[in-house]
């Protein structure tokens, strides 16, 4: 991938996650509603994050990962290293925080901690009717959706005839109507890169699907935000703030990822820092929300609403930025637990 597009697909990761961070940290529960008018930013996030795991995801299947095992232990280290650290911490933080101030949590949230945070260990918290989330960690509820989106991906590449098939409905059956429903948008990032490297054209149809992405993304969030084609939360069998115009933005965001693949965008210089802050991007957006709970819970209610917002800000960066060092910056010892994990499954069911 050349180092253009590597920087853009940094760029929108990075975007994204900062989207997401603070949407949660405008919560009137948290900080009094400080930059309350970027709330609505979040979900769309996401959408972008979706589109950018199907990109990268089939990527590496394709120069990488090349086989079912290195496939799956780059899947699970990529995942774990981040996810049990961020369980643990969320569970230290809202008991911390709860002993203090409990008036910042949602309290239905805080309940059967044990059952919460081992149904989303095993992304079984997104399945069917289920939308648990685990504790104060709300955001966590796109990783289910992005595991068995892999496991649909594994099933549908690495295997074939009768084998493919079984795999992929027990997937389906597995996740349930909510997670399939953005399972499309999730396939247009595929789609993006399987279109950006089997077609050539120039650099001025590219460059207008690149303004025409921008154009569709800026469109569609509009769209979300004026109501148009919403189906409201909380209904069975469909996705948290689940939008219509989900598909518009992930079609959108294809398009400006694929315009972006036949532009030499100006960003190849700042490849090395892009790549820097995008790899806490998976922290930050895992660990946000309980680090955000525990300094509302500290942080005195009448502070002025900026100074709270700009203190839980500065307090959850900093802690995130710490603990990247020793969770998502620590992928390959990761690797090396799940290969040997990996070869140990394999070996016993050879003996069968």
């Amino acid at each position: 991938m050349k180092r253009e597009l590597s920087a853009y697909l940094d760029v929108l990761r990075i975007l994204a996650a900062f989207a997401v961070f603070v949407s949660h940290l405008s919560w009137r529960k948290l900080t009094g509603g400080f930059l309350w008018q970027l709330q609505s930013l979040g979900h769309p996030a996401v959408v972008v994050f979706f589109v950018l795991s199907g990109f990268v995801i089939q990527y590496v299947a394709s120069t990488k990962e090349a086989t079912i095992e290195s496939y799956t232990v780059a899947r699970f280290a990529r995942l774990y290293s981040v996810v049990l650290p961020a369980l643990a911490l969320t569970f230290a933080c809202d008991t911390f925080g709860m002993s203090h101030n409990a008036s910042v949590y949602i309290l239905d949230h805080e309940t059967f901690p044990v059952e919460r945070l081992t149904a989303a260990a095993l992304f079984l918290n997104q399945s069917w009717k289920l939308h648990l989330s685990p504790l104060s960690n709300s955001a966590f509820w796109s990783l289910p959706y992005e595991f068995w989106y892999y496991q649909i991906f594994a099933a549908a590449i690495f295997f074939a005839g009768k084998t493919r098939f079984a795999l992929i409905i027990g997937v389906m059956l597995i996740t349930g109507p909510a997670i399939l429903l953005l399972l499309p948008v999730w396939l247009l990032g595929v789609a993006a890169y399987r279109v950006s490297v089997r077609i050539r054209i120039g650099k001025i149809p590219g460059a207008l699907l690149w303004l025409g992405g921008v154009a569709g993304i800026i469109a569609s969030v509009m769209l979300r935000n004026a109501g148009v084609f919403h189906i409201y939360a909380n209904v069975d069998f469909v996705p948290p703030e689940f939008s219509l115009a989900d598909y518009l933005l992930g079609v959108s965001v294809a398009g400006s990822i694929v315009g972006a693949a036949y532009l030499d965008l100006p960003l190849a210089r700042f490849a090395k820092p892009l790549a820097a802050v995008a790899g806490i991007t998976f922290a930050l957006y895992l660990f946000h929300l309980p680090l955000l709970h525990l300094a509302a819970a500290y942080i005195p209610t009448h502070w002025p609403v900026a100074a709270r917002g700009i203190a839980a800000a500065l307090f959850t960066l900093g802690v995130v930025l710490a603990l990247s060092f020793l969770t998502e910056r620590r992928k390959r010892e990761w690797r090396t637990v799940f290969r040997w994990l990996y070869a140990r499954v394999v070996a016993v069911n050879s003996m069968k």
